[in-house]
């Protein structure tokens, strides 16, 4: 039987994927400027886009709250995408995260390391 051979993987630049819901109460028509909003956020810690979807209006497995102006709002769809891309090495992810947590336009986010 051969042995397995070891893939070396290049430090230097890390693979990661963000899915994100964007609230349902904003307009269609506004939909890819809030998405290139977030694009922005990662190409600016000199993030490589690699793959994406534009948000598409989807229900929610469950209502989900968020405060907007002093109360709480409930959701129970938003518009959901995707963006995967390269960090490479000086790039910031905990700017990036710090940056997607304080976007008023997202509902909810989840930044996960990928390969």
């Amino acid at each position: 039987m051969p042995k397995k051979e070891k893939i070396a993987k290049n430090n230097e630049e890390k693979i990661y994927e963000v899915g994100y819901h964007l609230l349902s109460s904003i307009a269609e028509e506004n939909i890819p400027n809030e998405s290139a909003k977030i694009k922005d956020i990662l190409t600016k810690e000199s993030a490589i886009i690699v793959s994406e979807e534009m948000p598409k209006l989807r229900p929610l497995a469950y209502p989900i709250k968020k405060a907007s102006g002093g109360s709480y709002k409930k959701f129970d769809k938003a518009y959901f995408g995707f963006i995967k891309f390269e960090l490479p090495e000086g790039g910031d992810i905990k700017k990036i995260d710090e940056k997607l947590k304080n976007n008023e336009s997202i509902l909810r986010y989840i930044l996960i390391r990928t390969e």
